[in-house]
């Protein structure tokens, strides 16, 4: 309800739940969530940040074992939005709740999910960690080496270990496994040219997304 302060909407959530102590639940998410500077306050003052930790803390109110949560950061500003996150992962971490939770960015994804299932056009076509999920996309480390002078990328086809390679003129791109296993046979193969800059990156959620949109 739009007109009711923080407090009174816990407060009537917890009738609703039929809870007992119901002073003792609102004050703990209360606690939980760090409302008590907005407890007065009436819902349709608060801004969207605070409203959606509201909405946290009266789904929590009853202590779920499962919690679904939709996009809960979607239209917040980025220091909000980190706070949400942070508050989302200790109460999973702390209250050792089952939090289901549906979302558009892949770092939050990264972030608080230890499983995580893709869905395109209401099927699952994904569904596993993030560390499986990059095996079963065939997602290796990316060396980029930057360099001055001619170099036969055809060497590279003698290390078998290299997944792919995307090159452009002095700049090129090593898809493997492990870089770290082979990085020293492929700086052997540069001994002829001046490298200006290595690079060595992961993959992330995002590069999965890519790659099972194809």
């Amino acid at each position: 309800p739009w007109s009711l302060t923080v407090y009174e909407n816990l407060r009537y959530f917890a009738m609703l739940y039929g809870l007992k102590n119901k002073d003792k639940a609102i004050k703990n998410v209360i606690d939980l969530l760090e409302l008590e500077p907005f407890s007065n306050s009436r819902f349709d003052s608060l801004s969207t940040g605070i409203k959606q930790r509201l909405s946290l803390a009266k789904a929590l109110l009853n202590e779920p074992r499962l919690l679904f949560l939709d996009e809960p950061t979607v239209g917040l500003d980025p220091d909000m939005a980190i706070k949400i996150r942070q508050q989302i992962k200790s109460i999973h971490e702390e209250r050792d709740i089952t939090i289901v939770l549906s979302t558009h960015y892949m770092k939050e994804a990264e972030q608080l999910c230890g499983r995580i299932a893709f869905i395109k056009k209401g099927e699952i076509i994904a569904n596993a960690s993030l560390l499986e999920l990059k095996k079963q996309m065939k997602l290796g480390e990316t060396i980029t080496i930057e360099y001055e002078g001619e170099f036969d990328v055809a060497a590279l086809k003698n290390i078998p270990e290299i997944l792919d390679t995307v090159y452009g003129t002095g700049k090129i791109k090593i898809i493997a496994e492990n870089a770290g296993s082979i990085l020293d046979r492929i700086l052997k193969l540069f001994c002829d040219v001046r490298i200006k800059n290595i690079d060595i990156s992961q993959p992330d959620l995002e590069d999965v997304f890519l790659e099972l949109s194809r």
